[in-house]
């Protein structure tokens, strides 16, 4: 929708970084970010009210005013107001988030009992397989609540999937008030009851290139041998199970999502089934109109569209036209989702 807002984010982003924004350029930025929202965004008000939009905006005015010089924290201001959109189409980007907060050598991810440390530095390796416990003496619980307020997101499965991007950036950190330091921030780990406390500090672009990265190694999984393509499927004769991944709604190169449809359903036709799963979990959108002849495909076979035999499987990484697609399939066929 407005990913145009990057290209506002960058221009004070390189002002911030060169210190040449007092906090009275900084609140007209939020003045022509407001424009920005009110004649590019196509429906800023979808998801919220003006009123609600407006109240969070002078609330980030106020805070900026109230400082004599602006750093990190101003530029927070400017991610929640981002973020009272309460939709997901409309950030800042990665690259310029890493660019003004800096980012600290661990990739965590949320899993059904927490957030744990899947990729670290070298220097920081003892750590890997660990669940956050808390940041600066701050339980994680209240740590997520501080960072949804700059996370565009519509619903929690957005935060789930991206929490990780904004807990390792310590300037964000730093400008929400969890840290003491922008260049670092301590965390407490916990693994098999036993806690380690740990202060982890952000990697500048030259040190990043000579690191070494450890990742916990992860089984071959059947479900994610394709991942990267659109669409793939699987026809198990012993289970009499149809397997469909569909990862991105639109065409692959080579083969169209129409010559894909036509060699599924007549799949589908051919064979005795007991059981047909869409599995929807890394499909993050794309032009929906292409999803349609999958719907209406289910919807024309009574051999598959059976309660109990109809499986969705989705996850906090189904996004935009795939929800829409699963929002679908749940009012108009007899899938458990």
């Amino acid at each position: 929708m407005i990913r145009h807002l990057i290209i506002l984010a960058q221009i004070l982003f390189v002002s911030v970084l060169n210190g040449q924004m007092s906090t009275e350029s900084f609140t007209k930025d939020i003045d022509q970010l407001y424009t920005l929202i009110e004649n590019k965004h196509v429906a800023p008000y979808w998801n919220t009210s003006k009123e609600n939009l407006l109240v969070v905006i002078q609330n980030a005015k106020r805070n900026i005013q109230d400082k004599e010089i602006c750093d990190e924290s101003c530029y927070v201001e400017i991610f929640k107001v981002v973020s009272a959109l309460n939709e997901s189409h409309s950030y800042i980007s990665a690259k310029s988030r890493y660019e003004l907060f800096g980012y600290l050598p661990m990739t965590n991810k949320w899993f059904e009992d927490g957030l744990f440390i899947v990729k670290t530095s070298s220097e920081y390796q003892e750590i890997l397989g660990h669940n956050i416990v808390s940041v600066n003496g701050i339980d994680i619980e209240i740590v997520i609540e501080k960072l949804k307020q700059v996370i565009p997101h519509t619903n929690s499965s957005r935060i789930k999937k991206y929490i990780g991007s904004y807990l390792h950036l310590p300037g964000m950190l730093y400008g929400l008030g969890i840290s003491e330091n922008p260049s670092e921030a301590m965390f407490v780990f916990e693994k098999n009851g036993i806690q380690i406390e740990r202060t982890i500090k952000k990697l500048s672009p030259e040190d990043e290139e000579n690191t070494t990265f450890k990742t916990i190694p992860s089984a071959d999984s059947y479900f994610q041998r394709n991942v990267n393509d659109y669409y793939w499927f699987d026809y198990n004769s012993e289970q009499k199970l149809v397997y469909f991944q569909y990862n991105r709604i639109g065409n692959m190169k080579s083969e169209s999502s129409t010559a894909f449809a036509d060699r599924l359903w007549a799949t589908v036709d051919s064979v005795d089934i007991d059981k047909f799963v869409l599995d929807l979990r890394y499909n993050g959108g794309g032009s929906f109109p292409y999803s349609l002849k999958f719907i209406q495909g289910i919807i024309d076979r009574p051999k598959i569209n059976k309660r109990g035999k109809l499986f969705i499987i989705t996850g906090y990484d189904t996004f935009s036209a795939a929800i829409t697609m699963v929002n679908q399939l749940e009012q108009r066929t007899q899938a458990i989702i």
